[in-house]
């Protein structure tokens, strides 16, 4: 493979084209399933660090960590947390973060990208590019979830350990950024305000993922002439619900933002 190709791979993540060839819909959802579509990987690694550097920068200059702090810190809290915590906490096993030929590196890249690249962290900070660059992370973070969620289902078939497998996916790196930032006293008090309506959410989305694309669609055994025979039911909602929950959730993101602008302004 010559260097081009190389760069070429890198920067689709695999996919030798930044062209959906399954379609834009599939390639912000199902191509999930299979591969890290390069929307998902490169939005999620942008807003990582300039959502770390906008926390940053509001400190005071002394108190600013450096260059290097910030892209270990970012990769662990802000661009990988769900990979993280859900492989070490549920699964048991090395993050892929970390042995991936793409994650790291790419978070690297993102992170000299918007440090270093004159004009770029104004840009991407602004409030709509900001939103616009979340959203990937958002789809990032849902079909990681439910990948994570039919992975455990498959290695234990218990339906509470594969529910929490999704939701340590959806809510750690939230929860972890929350305590970061607040300290253990101040993060517990505000734990409840902060965090009361995603959790019930995502037990909710991940709850209905589980027994209309997972459980409903289990092999089913049945004693027909003496013999015992295994049928497979079609499962229409898997596919069906693997692209709805990762744009409802998008939906959800974005609401604070589109409410205001929507809203009549009172004469």
């Amino acid at each position: 493979m010559s260097a081009l190709d190389s760069l070429v791979s890198f920067f689709t993540c695999g996919a030798g084209t930044l062209l959906p060839t399954n379609g834009l819909l599939s390639l912000l959802t199902l191509d999930a399933r299979t591969s890290y579509p390069w929307p998902l990987c490169w939005g999620n690694a942008l807003w990582g660090y300039v959502a770390w550097r906008m926390y940053r920068d509001s400190l005071p200059k002394k108190d600013r960590p450096g260059f290097v702090y910030g892209c270990a810190a970012t990769f662990i809290f802000f661009t990988m947390p769900a990979n993280i915590f859900t492989n070490l906490l549920i699964l048991g096993r090395t993050p892929g973060a970390f042995t991936s030929w793409l994650v790291l590196p790419a978070h690297l890249v993102a992170c000299a990208f918007v440090e270093l690249t004159p004009g770029v962290f104004a840009l991407l900070s602004g409030t709509f590019a900001l939103a616009f660059i979340d959203t990937f992370g958002v789809l990032d973070n849902i079909t990681t979830g439910l990948n994570f969620l039919e992975e455990a289902h498959a290695l234990t078939g218990s339906p509470y350990a594969s529910v929490l497998a999704a939701m340590t996916t959806n809510l750690g790196g939230g929860i972890a950024r929350h305590f970061m930032i607040r300290g253990f006293s101040a993060g517990t008090a505000s734990f409840d305000g902060a965090f009361r309506t995603n959790v019930i959410y995502s037990i909710l989305t991940n709850a209905l993922y589980y027994y209309l694309a997972l459980a409903a669609c289990a092999p089913v055994e049945t004693l027909k002439r003496g013999k015992v025979i295994t049928q497979t039911p079609e499962c229409p909602a898997a596919d069906m619900l693997y692209v709805v929950l990762p744009l409802v959730a998008v939906v959800k993101n974005l609401l604070p933002l589109l409410i205001p602008l929507v809203k009549p302004k009172k004469a």
